[in-house]
């Protein structure tokens, strides 16, 4: 790894400390999805300033591509060692790494991130191995994807809000509609007459609860009928901007806990990163490129002692940061 410090390095390194174990989802919109290799790398990068390396795995999050039983036990398999060697962060980025520009894009498109989201099933099982090890499992994925998924969630939350007011609201005008047939009979009267004073009374202070019944009702519809217009908004096609805009918006009211990435320029060598991995949402940057797949320091050979003559350390080799032409487009051939 270079010996060069970045101006981002303490950020990342702040970034690092705070990841709980379990898993977390990064996200970026699908037009710079190169952002979510780079915050890997430096993620990896303080990870090792650390003292502790990061290691990838590779996972695709569709369920053809993971069997639930035995895609975790190979994951298990995966992480034993290593979380015993103090390794705590594994990163599960999907995004492709060869290729020209133009065909890493068409490689996603073709992708799980963009054509579904993380299979739940799946994630839940690695977020409780996860947990489990102490461990942080960071995935990538596409913004517009995370936020459809959210609007799925959304969704099966107002139809599921929707059918237990509407069952509620049935009962309670058939009830009501069971009360007043049974008062319109010739001899209703008479009949609560007859019954016992106790009962009575409690029959007679049902009919006189109707009106407020009434009105209970009519307050359920009110809900039902918001609960709709909710769920019709929802359903509205969105472009992407309006998709991140949601996803960032779920992200401070804490309808969604991960890392969003963003940048504003497509020309800009720098992006910014909103953290809601706890209870608080955190905003980072200027954050930037890295291009290559950092590795851990490996120690030199102790040179052979010669009498007489002064061995003087090498000069640690210093590699220099690439050009933005690099970090935009990304290392020559790749």
């Amino acid at each position: 790894m270079s010996n060069e410090m970045s101006p981002d390095d303490h950020t990342f390194e702040q970034i690092y400390e705070a990841l709980p174990p379990g898993l977390v989802v990064v996200a970026c919109g699908g037009e710079y999805f190169q952002l979510l290799q780079s915050f890997c790398f430096s993620l990896k990068r303080a990870a090792i300033r650390k003292g502790i390396d990061a290691i990838h795995f590779n996972w695709n999050g569709a369920r053809e591509n993971w069997d639930s039983l035995g895609g975790i036990q190979h994951f298990r398999d995966f992480i034993e060692p290593l979380h015993l060697q103090g390794v705590r962060l594994f990163l599960i980025d999907g995004t492709p790494r060869s290729g020209s520009p133009t065909h890493r894009i068409a490689e996603l498109i073709r992708s799980p991130m963009a054509l579904g989201s993380i299979d739940q099933d799946i994630a839940e099982l690695i977020h409780q191995e996860a947990l489990s090890k102490g461990v942080t499992v960071v995935v990538t994925a596409l913004a517009e994807v995370v936020a459809a998924e959210q609007v799925r969630k959304a969704l099966e939350g107002l139809d599921s809000a929707m059918h237990e007011k509407q069952a509620g609201l049935n009962e309670m005008r058939g009830g009501m509609a069971e009360i007043e047939r049974q008062f319109r009979l010739a001899d209703a009267q008479a009949a609560i007459a007859a019954l016992p004073k106790d009962i009575a009374e409690q029959i007679r202070g049902v009919r006189e609860a109707l009106p407020g019944a009434a009105l209970k009702i009519k307050e359920i519809e009110a809900q039902i009928a918001e609960l709709g217009r909710a769920r019709k908004g929802l359903t509205r096609k969105r472009s992407t901007t309006q998709l991140l805009a949601l996803l960032k918006t779920n992200l401070y009211s804490g309808a969604w806990k991960g890392i969003l990435l963003e940048q504003h320029r497509v020309d800009d060598d720098w992006y910014s990163a909103t953290v809601a991995t706890g209870l608080e949402v955190e905003g980072y940057g200027p954050l930037y490129f890295v291009w290559e797949c950092p590795q851990p320091p490996v120690a030199p050979p102790q040179p052979e002692s010669r009498a007489g003559v002064d061995n003087a350390p090498a000069e640690a080799t210093v590699q220099r940061r690439p050009s933005w032409l690099r970090r935009l487009f990304g290392p020559p051939g790749v």
